[in-house]
């Protein structure tokens, strides 16, 4: 499982082949990070968690899209990302996101909001778009009940634009952190190219790992089984590595600075800086519209002893 902190909303992505190799097969070695964003008064935090998604799950949980559209197959191993937000002004947000391991090409999102308005989607990936279903309560008593029991519903199916290529893989912008980590942009001359959906329009981000610069990041390293107790140790680096971040919106063949990429609210261009020797990322730039820049920051990464994840680093 792994936790990230995210400032005002969620965020989605897809990419090819882009699991590395790892001790449990999830890509990463870590099984959570913790992430904090601040601006001016406000705070946000969020966690992501990461697994091997077993099949009785995938059988009993992934939905058929109406009026015989076809959904991307989940044929082979897949991934379960989920990733819980808590935002300012009361707002919580909790969502799993299911992808394939060898594209990144999600299968289905689950996204559960909290708060002065709360609802529920679900939407299942097809080869040609996605089909939404969203809940909400119809009023305050309703509000109260669990989401199954709110009334007020409604369906939609979201064409992308434009229709994908055979071997484009589509992803929501949730896995991002999780891409980027796994395609260990920490390398030089490394590169990421990924294919996210925002509200139907598809975006191509391109991550390139660029020079090491003096930035300095502080973040807490924990490991911890079922036998064994917590061990925590304070780590800090120097150097990170650079990795910017180009944004084409695929309906108009070109780059666009101010194209809504769905990640954290940023528009066009971001910079991201991963830690030397793993690619985990540490810090993340971003401008949004209503807040100007934005920085989320790493505050602290999980690892299991039962699974020898990087028991070395600490």
């Amino acid at each position: 499982m792994q936790s990230i902190v995210i400032f005002f909303v969620t965020f989605m992505v897809s990419s090819g082949g882009f699991v590395a190799a790892s001790q449990d097969g999830t890509g990463v070695e870590w099984v959570a990070l913790h992430y904090q964003a601040k601006k001016l008064l406000m705070k946000a935090r969020a966690t992501i968690e990461v697994d091997l998604l077993d099949s009785p799950a995938l059988e009993s949980g992934l939905r058929e899209i109406p009026n015989g559209q076809k959904g991307i197959s989940a044929k082979g191993k897949n991934l379960c990302i989920r990733i819980a937000s808590d935002l300012p002004f009361g707002k919580f947000e909790e969502e799993s996101i299911w992808i394939r391991a060898s594209t990144g090409a999600a299968l289905q999102a689950d996204k559960l909001v909290s708060g002065r308005k709360n609802y529920r989607k679900i939407q299942r990936y097809g080869e040609d778009g996605y089909y939404q279903w969203r809940s909400h309560p119809e009023n305050k008593a309703e509000k109260k009940l669990e989401p199954a029991s709110w009334s007020m519903l409604s369906t939609e199916f979201f064409p992308f634009q434009p229709k994908p290529g055979n071997a484009m893989a589509v992803s929501d912008s949730s896995t991002l952190i999780f891409q980027i980590a796994a395609a260990r942009l920490d390398l030089p001359g490394a590169q990421m190219k990924t294919v996210i959906n925002v509200k139907g329009e598809l975006v191509e981000l391109v991550f390139t790992a660029r020079n090491l610069e003096k930035l300095k990041a502080q973040w807490i390293d924990t490991t911890s089984s079922a036998t064994e107790e917590v061990v925590k140790l304070n780590r800090q680096a120097q150097l990170l590595r650079r990795v910017t971040a180009t944004a084409t919106q695929l309906s108009k063949i070109q780059e666009d600075a101010d194209v809504d990429i769905g990640f954290l609210g940023i528009q066009g261009n971001l910079e991201v800086f991963v830690l030397e020797g793993d690619g985990t990322p540490a810090i993340i730039v971003g401008k949004t519209k209503r807040l100007g820049e934005i920085r989320v920051k790493l505050m602290k990464r999980e690892f299991d002893a039962n699974c020898g994840k990087n028991k070395e680093a600490l």
